[in-house]
């Protein structure tokens, strides 16, 4: 499977407390016989920052993808908290959450979570399908931080939900909304993982 992604963004400190973040993203998921621009899924992403204190960042926005199972939306959630010197929390629901510990200035370490939902262009035979790939998964990680906005990470992680179905190319469902999809009466050609 391919992906290929463009990313284009728009920030802008609104005021002291309030940011905003923008982003189109332009991408094509497909397998190696279906990369073409007909496999073109336009998305938008757009997060508001609010600025509680020098330690506390609250995030609220949305997320837009054309998936080729249908529309994809779903509220953002998230927090940038520094709890003490040591330990921070931050992520943006429900795509990633992240704590980490840094006893040190070169060594950290903690747990993430990422979740994603995607859908792949796929041609086989001359038959047009598509693959939807629902993912989930926690991390321990390890950080090393070199400079001060330089780090490198290992990740040992495990896959909580992991799923791949293939479905016909008319196969829709009304809306993904996170975890709950409106008007699914789909049937899978094949099922892996689920």
């Amino acid at each position: 499977l391919h992906n290929l992604i463009v990313l284009f963004g728009y920030k802008k400190q609104i005021n002291e407390k309030l940011s905003l973040l923008a982003l189109t993203l332009n991408q094509i998921n497909a397998g190696p016989e279906s990369v073409s621009l007909k496999n073109y899924q336009p998305g938008f992403y757009t997060l508001f920052t609010i600025a509680k204190s020098n330690t506390l960042k609250y995030k609220l926005g949305a997320l837009y993808k054309y998936e080729f199972s249908g529309p994809f939306i779903i509220p953002l959630f998230g927090v940038d908290w520094q709890v003490n010197d040591k330990l921070q929390v931050f992520g943006t629901l429900p795509i990633t959450a992240n704590v980490i510990y840094k006893p040190g200035d070169k060594l950290g370490y903690g747990l993430s979570f990422k979740g994603s939902i995607a859908t792949y262009a796929l041609e086989s035979g001359g038959t047009d399908t598509y693959l939807q790939e629902n993912n989930n998964e926690i991390h321990a990680l390890l950080d090393y931080y070199v400079a001060e906005n330089i780090v490198l990470q290992a990740k040992v992680g495990y896959q909580i939900d992991n799923k791949y179905r293939r479905y016909s190319p008319d196969d829709k469902v009304d809306a993904h909304m996170g975890p709950v999809v409106l008007g699914d009466d789909r049937t899978p050609i094949s099922r892996i993982y689920g």
